[in-house]
């Protein structure tokens, strides 16, 4: 398991059963119970899998470390929602959906408080050694980018370049490339939720060569057209699963 091992790794099994449950009470009003149950088992089974094969990025030193292992469920789901031949677009609607109800468990005041922290002196001198030291290429499949600040009017700018994502290494090594066109579910979910200011609109999910992630936390989170698209094709999706399993 790499960086995944010991007291951290039972942890990590932990926090994987309590995922799975989440998504299956979102699926549970459009699936049968012997659809739910065998979705169950598969994600225990996969998730138990892929713990085994996630690639260290530097474990608790590395800031992104959680986005790998979060993946590593979400990829878990992904070939469980494949065996029992659902649609792939409910991947990364569940996943979205999870990621959600887990952020919002955050209470607000703290919520807005990490917004405040990312953009203050300390916030942004940890972000820029975070990125120096990605861009050593200790782990190869780690995350490589730059992060820069700039000054418009009195307000902050912060922004990341990606050039290497270990989430699409990871999607990769996995067999699931399919899930690239969505791995910008999450962004918006929390710089909405910590008033961060998030333009995603050019990400290596929309084709771009690189993905750019542009924080002001002066102006709202939109969500981007190609995970708009997935929330509503994966909803008539789940309504007709819905109709046809009455």
């Amino acid at each position: 398991m790499d960086g995944y091992d010991g007291k951290y790794g039972d942890t990590l099994v932990k926090a994987y059963a309590y995922l799975t449950r989440q998504a299956l009470v979102l699926l549970e009003p459009y699936l049968r119970e012997e659809t739910l149950v065998r979705l169950h088992e598969e994600m225990d089974r996969e998730g138990e899998a892929i713990l085994a094969r996630l690639p260290d990025i530097g474990g608790r030193k590395n800031l992104f470390s959680p986005i790998i292992v979060f993946n590593g469920w979400l990829i878990a789901l992904h070939k469980a929602v494949l065996a029992e031949r659902l649609p792939v677009v409910l991947t990364p609607y569940v996943g979205r959906a999870v990621f959600e109800r887990m952020v919002h468990k955050i209470p607000r005041p703290i919520g807005r408080l990490i917004g405040v922290l990312t953009f203050s002196g300390l916030g942004r001198r940890f972000l820029a050694k975070q990125a120096d030291q990605s861009q050593k290429e200790v782990y190869p499949a780690d995350f490589v980018y730059t992060f820069t600040t700039a000054k418009v009017g009195h307000e902050v700018e912060a922004e990341f370049v990606f050039m290497a994502c270990a989430v699409h290494k990871l999607y990769e090594a996995e067999g699931v490339p399919e899930l690239k066109a969505y791995c910008n579910f999450a962004d918006p979910v929390y710089a909405s939720y910590f008033h961060m200011g998030c333009d995603a609109s050019a990400t290596l999910a929309q084709g771009f060569d690189v993905c750019t992630l542009n924080f002001n936390n002066r102006r709202g989170t939109a969500t981007p057209d190609n995970i708009k698209v997935m929330i509503y094709e994966a909803e008539q999706h789940l309504l007709k699963l819905k109709a046809d399993n009455r």
